[in-house]
């Protein structure tokens, strides 16, 4: 639980030095809803389309709940997935940033499209490394600490 509260406490401490140093005004550079919609979207399209739903459910669980029983079958089943998670959010924010370069190559007689367009291809990297560094780590960390220390196993 202790390694979970961590991953909810990063993100929020990192937008609160960016309030305090920057201003009210430029937090939201950092938030663009479509793209963080983009990832959610082809991540649960995976899960579904693969029938991983359910062992996103059950790792998500042990993840989050220390009382949760998980056999050593379904934490492999659990590391596997977070392993493809990983690429596929990689993937997805390549897929992202090189459709905005097409569109911003489309668009290079009009300058004023080149400023935003190049904001979503940053963000869209940022977000990838921050679902990797926030989500994906430490969920991986956890199931596997969940295995070394010996925790009860269903049968």
């Amino acid at each position: 639980m202790k390694h979970a509260l961590g991953i909810f406490i990063v993100l929020p401490m990192v937008l609160m030095f960016a309030l305090t140093v920057s201003g009210m005004d430029y937090i939201f550079w950092f938030i663009d809803a479509p793209t963080l919609f983009v990832f959610m979207v082809v991540l649960f399209a995976v899960y579904f389309t693969t029938g991983e739903f359910r062992t996103f459910v059950k790792t998500a669980n042990a993840i989050f709940s220390k009382k949760y029983v998980i056999s050593e079958e379904d934490v492999e089943k659990g590391l596997r997935l977070l392993a493809l998670s990983g690429k596929v959010i990689n993937y997805t924010a390549v897929f992202q940033v090189l459709g905005a370069l097409i569109i911003i190559l489309g668009t290079l007689d009009d300058p004023a499209n080149i400023g935003p367009m190049l904001a979503i291809t940053f963000v869209s990297a940022l977000y990838a490394a921050m679902l990797q560094i926030c989500f994906i780590l430490p969920s991986t960390h956890i199931l596997k600490n969940r295995v070394n220390r010996g925790t009860p196993t269903s049968t």
